[in-house]
């Protein structure tokens, strides 16, 4: 039980680092107020 925890720890954190990043590259190329949820989330891949 202790690995599958880990392991949707790690899934977690993984995806949260993919929408920071994404986010961070979307609001450098369009600003903020140009930005939707929905871009980070296609670029993040979710």
């Amino acid at each position: 039980m202790s690995e599958q925890v880990d392991g949707r720890l790690q899934r977690s954190i993984e995806t949260k680092e993919k929408i920071l990043s994404s986010a961070i590259e979307i609001f450098t190329e369009n600003g903020f107020e140009k930005t939707t949820i929905k871009q980070i989330i296609t670029r993040a891949g979710i």
